[in-house]
C-alpha cells in the first residue's frame, strides 16, 4: 500500500492548525460585533482548555486572548461555559429535513454548526426518475427541486436559508442510476465513463468526494472496478472516497479490505461512516477491524471513521429483505410482496441464519431485536415503537411477513431501529483517535410535520450523548478530545477550510455549553426532545442558539470542495 497525497494534504493541515492555533491573533482595530468573554477555550486541537476572550468581526474571530479592555456591539458572557469550535456532524441527513426546516434543530441545539450529507445517494446529479422518486419522499415536494445538480442543490439550500453549513459528497448510487438504472448488473465500458464524467462534474459543482453505501440495492451491484474507477475520478479535485461498507457484520473484514483497495488504488483518502461491528458472533472481530485500520494508516495509507455512539442503528425495516427483492427499487418490490409465493421465498430467505447478503435481521439475533420506529399509520398506538416479534404476535403472522404486511400497508419501506452492536465495542471505536462523531440521521424539530414519524434519537442526542455519558460519566475520552473528534479532526478530514479549529482569522462557527449540564433526552421511546446544555452557538458569526433557545437566523452556507469551479 502506498502513501496518498490526500493523507499528507490533509495531515498538513490538521497539523499547521495544531502549532497555531491560540497563538495568533489580530490587532483590533474597531469595535467587534460579539465579544466572547471568559470562557474555557477549548480550540478543537485536542489540547487543553484556556481561559480567554474571544472577539468577532462579521464572520470571522479576530482576536483571542486577554481582551478585558475591549468593548463590544454584544456581549456574551460564557463564565463556568465551554467555548469551541462548532460541532461538524460527520454525517447527517438533513437534505430533506432541511426543506420542512432550515434550522435543522435537532442538530443546532446540539451545537452542530456544519453538516455534511451524501452518503451513497446524493441530492444532485439528478435525471427524471431520480427528481421523482425525490419529490415522492417525506419533507420535500416537487416544486422545492429546482435543480439537477449538486452545485444546484448546494445553492438552491443556501439561497433558501438554513441554520447550520452544509457539505456534500456526491453519491456512487446516483450517478450508477443515471447511468444505468436500478439493474443488478456491472457496468459497461460506455457506462462507466459515464458515471466518471458525472463525478467530475460534481466535483466541479463542489463535492468533497465520492461516497458509497454498499449494503442497498443498487449500489450492492457495484464492483471493487467501478467503485475505484469513481473514487479516482474524484482525485484530481482532492476527493475522499467515503462509504458504508459492504458489510458491518460477518464479512467485516473483507469489506475493510475492499475498501482499503478503493483507497489505494485511486489515490485518495478514505472514510468509514458510522463504524460499527454488527452481531453477536461478530464482536469478536472489533479488535481485528481496529487492528488492519492502524496497520494500513501506519504503513501511510489515509483511512479514518466516523461513529454514532449507540448500540442500534436504523434504516428501512425493508432493508432486512435480500437484494434480489429489490431489484428495480422499492416500488418493484412492492409489487412482488403482492405475491403470496414470492412473500414466501422472502420470509425464508430472511429467517435463514446463513445469508449470501448482509441480514440485518439475523445480525439482530432475529425479531426481538428489530424495533419499528415508523409505524406509517398503519399500527395502533400501543403497538408503536414495538419489537418487531410483539407487532408480530398481534398480528398472529410470522415476525417477517409481518414486516411486508406493514410495508405493503403504508406503501413506505418504514423505519426501523436495529439492535445488533454492544457497548464494549462502541467504546473500542470511541477511543481510536481518527474517529469522529456523526448523527447518521435528519434534523427535525419536535414540530409536525416530524412528529407524524417515528426517529432514532440519534438525530437529537448523539454529540450530547458524547459529552454526557462519555466523557462526564464514564471517562472514556477526555473534554478536550471530545471536542476534537467533533471540531478540528472532521474539519481536516473533509478539508474544511478555516473552520474545525478557533484561531484568528478563522470563521466563526462557536458553541457555547455547560460541561457540567448537557445532557442527552432523546430516548428510542420518547425521541423528540431537544439536548440540554448547550447555551449558545453561532455560524458564520451569527448567534443561531442563545440561552439555549433558537433565534429564527439563518446564516449558514454551502461549503465547497477544492475542485469547486465558480459559474
Amino acid at each position: 500500500m502506498t502513501r496518498h497525497s490526500g493523507f499528507t494534504r490533509r495531515a498538513a493541515l490538521l497539523s499547521g492548525a495544531v502549532t497555531l492555533a491560540g497563538c495568533a491573533s489580530l490587532p483590533i482595530r474597531r469595535q467587534p460585533d460579539i465579544l466572547i468573554r471568559n470562557g474555557l477555550v477549548l480550540d478543537g486541537t485536542g489540547r487543553d482548555g484556556v481561559r480567554a476572550d474571544i472577539a468577532i468581526h462579521g464572520d470571522t474571530i479576530s482576536a483571542i486572548g486577554n481582551l478585558a479592555d475591549v468593548q463590544a456591539n454584544s456581549v456574551i458572557d460564557a463564565s463556568d461555559l465551554v467555548v469551541c469550535p462548532g460541532f461538524v456532524n460527520s454525517l447527517s441527513w438533513s437534505t430533506n429535513t432541511l426543506f420542512a426546516d432550515p434550522r435543522c434543530m435537532s442538530d443546532v441545539m446540539q451545537g452542530v454548526t456544519t453538516q455534511v450529507v451524501g452518503e451513497g445517494t446524493s441530492m444532485g446529479p439528478l435525471n427524471t426518475s431520480l427528481r421523482d422518486q425525490l419529490a415522492n419522499e417525506p419533507f420535500i415536494g416537487a416544486d422545492d427541486i429546482a435543480w439537477s445538480t449538486l452545485g444546484g442543490f448546494l445553492s438552491t439550500v443556501e439561497a433558501r436559508g438554513l441554520s447550520p453549513n452544509i457539505v456534500s459528497f456526491v453519491g456512487a448510487a446516483s450517478v450508477r442510476r443515471i447511468a444505468i438504472g436500478d439493474d443488478n448488473r456491472s457496468a459497461t465500458a460506455d457506462e462507466l465513463q459515464q458515471m466518471e464524467r458525472l463525478v467530475r462534474q460534481a466535483m466541479a459543482d463542489g463535492a468533497i468526494g465520492v461516497s458509497s453505501s454498499l449494503i442497498y440495492p443498487p449500489a450492492t451491484s457495484a464492483d471493487l472496478q467501478e467503485l475505484s474507477a469513481l473514487a479516482a475520478a474524484s482525485a484530481p479535485s482532492g476527493g475522499l472516497y467515503a462509504t458504508h461498507m459492504r458489510s458491518e457484520g460477518d464479512n467485516i473484514l473483507d469489506a475493510l479490505d475492499e475498501t482499503l483497495a478503493i483507497a489505494s488504488s485511486a489515490g485518495v483518502c478514505a472514510e468509514i461512516f458510522h463504524l460499527k461491528v454488527a452481531g453477536v458472533r461478530n464482536w469478536p472481530k472489533a479488535q481485528q477491524v481496529l487492528d488492519k485500520i492502524n496497520a494500513a494508516r501506519e504503513e501511510g495509507v489515509c483511512v479514518a471513521a466516523s461513529l454514532y455512539p449507540y448500540v442500534a442503528g436504523a434504516t428501512s425495516l425493508a432493508a432486512m429483505f435480500p437484494p434480489w427483492a429489490w431489484d428495480g427499487g422499492f416500488g418493484a418490490l412492492l409489487d412482488r410482496l403482492d405475491d403470496s409465493e414470492t412473500r414466501r421465498k422472502i420470509d425464508k430467505e430472511v429467517e435463514s441464519q446463513n445469508t449470501e447478503w448482509e441480514s440485518l435481521y439475523a445480525l439482530c439475533g432475529g425479531a426481538d431485536g428489530v424495533e419499528v420506529l415508523d409505524h406509517g399509520n398503519v399500527l395502533p398506538v400501543a403497538l408503536q415503537g414495538e419489537r418487531l416479534s410483539t407487532i408480530a404476535r398481534h398480528l398472529e403472522m410470522s415476525p417477517v411477513e409481518s414486516a411486508m404486511h406493514l410495508i405493503r400497508q403504508s406503501g413506505e419501506p418504514l423505519e426501523a431501529a436495529y439492535f445488533a452492536m454492544n457497548e464494549e465495542t462502541v467504546r473500542k471505536i470511541l477511543v481510536q483517535p481518527w474517529v469522529s462523531i456523526c448523527s447518521d440521521s435528519g434534523a427535525p424539530s419536535i414540530e409536525p410535520p416530524f412528529t407524524e414519524q417515528s426517529v432514532h434519537p440519534r438525530a437529537f442526542g448523539a454529540f450530547a450523548r458524547i459529552l454526557e455519558r462519555y466523557v462526564r460519566n464514564e471517562g472514556i475520552i477526555s473534554l478536550p478530545d471530545a471536542v476534537h473528534r467533533m471540531t478540528g479532526l472532521p474539519a481536516s478530514k473533509f478539508g474544511l477550510s478555516r473552520r474545525g479549529i478557533l484561531r484568528a482569522g478563522n470563521f466563526a462557527d462557536i458553541t457555547i455549553f455547560d460541561p457540567a449540564g448537557v445532557r442527552e433526552r432523546a430516548t428510542f421511546t420518547r425521541p423528540y426532545a431537544y439536548a440540554e446544555g448547550i447555551q449558545h452557538v453561532l455560524t458564520n458569526g451569527v448567534p443561531i442558539v442563545e440561552l439555549g433557545q433558537h433565534t429564527g437566523q439563518l446564516p449558514g452556507r454551502a461549503l465547497r470542495g477544492g475542485g469547486f469551479v465558480s459559474a
